[in-house]
């Protein structure tokens, strides 16, 4: 990915857990202790942007963008009291059709889907609570790993012989809870996802096709809620 995109992504999640540490200033220094206990969230969003930039051997390199597409995350975790909490996530993005344009100007129209599925596992800490007239609202600080598989078997087509990867992903996050009830909250929660490099072989011998090592933000928001 070009540097000035990951430039953008770092200093949107800057600012972003930069507000949240502002906010959390406005209200109790020490996060008052939370319930041990289970729960479960669903987000919808993705990432920002949605191209994705991939280079084969032998051919003009080209970025590629979906016309559309979808994304989630879905997570069980527990509470563990003053503050922490901690879950496994999955995520999922599918890009549908679209096209990728070559640095030497030509366009190629694709028809199909692209998928990445991600596993991560998290940490968060609660930064704050403080009272508003829509509910508590409790920003947060948080950071995981885990793995990335991606699944291009409809985009790369007839060209590459090997249409899956799978990388490793780091992630921070930043965001906050607005307390509906004792059981449920909406959730916003603002990503900064490194993926490593991925590669496809290709039918020429010794060529494939590679997606660089690149950050990417995402934006989620959902709801969560306990499971006892």
């Amino acid at each position: 990915m070009k540097s000035a995109l990951k430039t953008a992504a770092l200093a949107g999640l800057l600012v972003t857990a930069s507000s949240v540490a502002a906010l959390a200033g406005g209200g109790d220094d020490v996060p008052a202790p939370r319930a041990n206990g289970w729960y479960m969230s669903a987000l919808f969003g993705g990432p920002l942007p949605l191209s994705q930039d991939f280079v084969t051997e032998t051919v003009s390199p080209g970025d590629y963008k979906p016309d559309w597409g979808i994304g989630g995350w879905f997570a069980l975790g527990r509470n563990f009291g003053d503050g922490w909490r901690a879950d496994v996530a999955v995520s999922l993005v599918r890009g549908y059709d679209g096209k990728v344009k070559f640095d030497n100007g030509f366009v190629y129209n694709f028809e199909g889907h692209s998928d990445v599925v991600s596993v991560l596992f998290n940490g968060y800490r609660t930064v704050g609570r403080f009272d508003t007239r829509f509910g508590t609202i409790e920003p947060f600080l948080g950071a995981g790993i885990g793995f990335s598989h991606f699944d291009l078997e409809q985009i790369l087509g007839a060209f590459n012989v090997d249409h899956t990867d799978t990388v490793f992903v780091g992630a921070l996050h930043a965001g906050y809870e607005l307390k509906l009830s004792d059981k449920a909250s909406i959730v916003s929660q603002y990503s900064l996802a490194y993926t490593g490099e991925a590669e496809f072989a290709t039918v020429i011998p010794g060529a494939s096709t590679v997606r660089d090592a690149r950050f990417d933000l995402l934006i989620h928001t959902g709801i969560k809620f306990a499971l006892d």
